[in-house]
């Protein structure tokens, strides 16, 4: 299933966080919207390849993973902002307290890197 325009509930959400792309195109905040939006609809692998099969045809690949690497936007910044936006738009705690449960699935290497130069 092809996705043939961003749902306006989505673009309306999303509209905040236009101030953090800067592409002199312009075209930066509609390939991230149009990367978000089958986010919020697959079951399963969300690998890129996968999320622009879901896109519109003129999204290619290559577009979506050339906006990905672009230095045009604050990829932190706006998680940030996400997660502000996400905890106002919860319902309020019936206790008053908010627990927040981490994963620790991610493990960083450890020691030194071996340099192969010459």
């Amino acid at each position: 299933m092809r996705l043939r325009r961003i749902p306006q509930r989505v673009s309306n959400c999303l509209s905040p966080f236009s101030s953090h792309f800067s592409c002199p195109q312009g075209l930066h905040f509609r390939v991230w919207c149009w990367l978000l939006a089958p986010l919020l609809l697959v079951d399963g692998s969300a690998r890129l390849k996968h999320l622009t099969r879901l896109m519109p045809a003129s999204l290619r690949y290559w577009t979506v993973r050339r906006m990905v690497n672009a230095e045009y936007w604050d990829g932190a910044a706006i998680f940030d902002e996400l997660v502000v936006a996400t905890f106002f738009s919860l319902p309020p705690l019936a206790d008053g307290a908010l627990y927040l449960i981490g994963d620790k699935t991610i493990k960083h290497k450890e020691g030194q890197e071996t340099s192969t130069g010459a």
